[in-house]
């Protein structure tokens, strides 16, 4: 995921996952039979959006994107409905066997060929899975595809994964344009002097400096009581370097996980965070 890759046991279920490349936002559908309808539904969506005052037609343009998958199309719409030269960009790229939706929203209506042109960049970089080749020119992984692409601005990654005894781990990888002065130590030590939530104890039971992937950043595990019982919390965050898609804010986490087995747990935190490495050539 991102520029990352991380080792979980297989009892681990991805639940969702999320990604921005260059402000492109890109929704995967890997087993999509139809993508002809799919566009069809989209563009009927689209024509829903409320449209800005004294605009008569929601969608500005549409048409075909040359040499660009299987076929490919897109649209160009108005996206605020209080604005009138705020726009969107969306191609639907079809595979094959599966199709992309590739997003850019929120631009001026001027800068549309500008736009345009970030859009094909992306969609043109990405390659679905299998890959014909093993990605090695700066890969940045989605969950269905990679597109080669050095860091040039705001790229970001969700992930959440469910795993055993009701763990859930969540990776949230970010670029930054201020790096935060503040790691969660700390953090932890001025709520508790401000005793941040009256009635809540917090035990900390893990709380050091820990190098992951060659990433100095901080742990911290805690059991935290409140009125519905005790529970589990784990978190590691790395404060990122400025504007850097290979040192970005990274958070991993497993957050209200239920108190008990923490041997258990510990354990596979404990290896999860090992196996977390860089997923390009350093």
């Amino acid at each position: 995921m991102g520029r990352f890759a991380i080792d979980l046991p297989e009892d681990f279920k991805l639940e969702i996952q999320s990604n921005r490349f260059r402000r492109v936002e890109i929704e995967e559908y890997p087993n999509l039979k139809d993508a002809e309808q799919k566009w069809k539904s989209r563009l009927s969506e689209i024509e829903k959006l409320k449209k800005p005052e004294g605009v008569k037609k929601i969608i500005i343009k549409e048409q075909p994107i040359e040499r660009l998958g299987k076929w490919a199309r897109g649209v160009l719409y108005y996206s605020d409905s209080f604005a009138d030269d705020e726009c969107a960009w969306e191609f639907l790229v079809s595979y094959g066997r599966g199709a992309v939706l590739f997003s850019l929203k929120g631009g001026l209506l001027e800068k549309e060929n500008f736009m345009y042109g970030r859009v094909l960049e992306v969609s043109k970089a990405y390659s679905p899975r299998p890959f014909l080749n093993q990605p090695a020119n700066h890969p940045f992984y989605t969950e269905h595809g990679v597109i080669e692409l050095p860091y040039k601005r705001q790229e970001s990654t969700y992930a959440r994964f469910a795993g055993p005894m009701e763990m859930k781990l969540e990776i949230d990888m970010s670029e930054t344009h201020e790096v935060e002065k503040v790691g969660i130590l700390e953090s932890l030590a001025a709520a508790l002097a401000t005793n941040f939530v009256p009635g809540v104890d917090v035990e900390k039971i893990r709380g050091h400096k820990r190098t992951v992937a060659g990433l100095k950043g901080e742990e911290l595990v805690t059991r935290i009581t409140a009125d519905m019982g005790p529970k589990l919390y784990f978190g590691w965050k790395y404060n990122g370097k400025e504007d850097s898609g290979e040192h970005p804010e990274i958070r991993i986490s497993i957050q209200q996980a239920p108190d008990g087995n923490l041997d258990e747990k510990i354990k596979i935190w404990d290896a999860a965070l090992d196996s977390f490495r860089p997923a390009y050539k350093r």
